[in-house]
């Protein structure tokens, strides 16, 4: 993706290096992206050509199946109270980014908190690592990683899938540290999410 568009759009909370790895190791290169799942199955879908047929397939499956969509192939039911309002907005990268990386900024603040916050370079690329998978799952530890965020204000018309429950309220806002990933941490990134004592100072 264009760093100029991840400097624009992603959640400020990380820094465009750990975005850059955020989707290399859970995105789509394609924004028009939709993936479905049920249960356990990958169903095979015809490729999107175009917003509407994107949103068509989003508004069949939701509430039925585990949903994603765009760069960030995040759930596509956060947000929506029914699935009607389910729209381009999804599908536009810039503001699949900056949703899809806000997510996971709380994704991972669940997974450091589950460990107690631990310091180090190496607790740090584990929680990375566990949030990529829980991302990619919904579940960490078989906690759904996606309930603390509050997307909607009311309780949605059509019951979405487990782990795209948007009516929880949200967790305090992440406040930024300096280097919580020193260099040479994942590919070298570092990101400014507050995982409290991650920082490992020389």
């Amino acid at each position: 993706m264009d760093a100029s568009l991840i400097a624009q759009c992603a959640d400020p909370t990380l820094t465009p290096a750990v975005v850059e790895h955020f989707l290399a190791a859970a995105g789509s290169a394609d924004p028009l992206a939709v993936t479905v799942m049920s249960g356990d199955r990958l169903l095979v879908l015809p490729k999107p050509a175009d917003i509407g047929q994107a949103i068509s397939l989003v508004r069949q499956y939701a509430g039925h199946a585990v949903v994603r969509v765009g760069v960030t192939q995040m759930p596509a039911g956060l947000g929506a109270r029914q699935v009607e309002e389910i729209d381009a907005d999804l599908f536009d990268p810039c503001q699949n980014l900056k949703r899809g990386s806000g997510l996971f900024s709380h994704v991972m603040r669940v997974v450091a908190a589950w460990y107690g916050n631990p310091q180090g370079r190496e607790a740090s690329r584990l929680i990375f690592e566990d949030a990529v998978l829980s991302w990619k799952s919904g579940y960490f530890e078989g906690l759904k990683v996606f309930e603390g965020v509050k997307t909607a204000e009311r309780a949605p018309a059509k019951a979405l899938a487990p782990d795209e429950d948007a009516s929880r309220q949200p967790a305090p806002p992440l406040a930024p540290t300096d280097d919580p990933l020193r260099e040479g941490d994942i590919g070298g990134a570092v990101m400014r999410v507050d995982l409290s004592r991650l920082d490992e100072r020389r």
